[in-house]
């Protein structure tokens, strides 16, 4: 979970957005490792509190879709679709 916990601080958050880390981020939900995808998905739903990330992350609403049918990550891919697709 350490991928996870980078982005708990808004700090956190800021480095990623500021040096445009979301694309590389984005890139491993293809990681043949469930537990590498399970961190990311945690990651982007952490990234996705903040609205410019929130904004980022819906680039990745489609390939989230796709991996809740071939992983058993269902439950944390509707919680951070959840957080992504929030309205203020």
């Amino acid at each position: 979970m350490a991928l996870a916990s980078l982005a708990q601080m808004n700090k956190g958050k800021n480095e990623i957005l500021e040096n445009d880390f979301f694309e590389v981020i984005i890139g491993l939900l293809d990681d043949k490792s469930e537990k590498v995808q399970l961190n990311i998905i945690e990651l982007i739903g952490s990234i996705a509190e903040h609205p410019k990330g929130r904004k980022m992350a819906e680039k990745c609403l489609e390939k989230l879709e796709e991996l809740k049918k071939t992983t058993f990550l269902e439950h944390y891919i509707n919680e951070t679709v959840d957080v992504i697709t929030w309205k203020p």
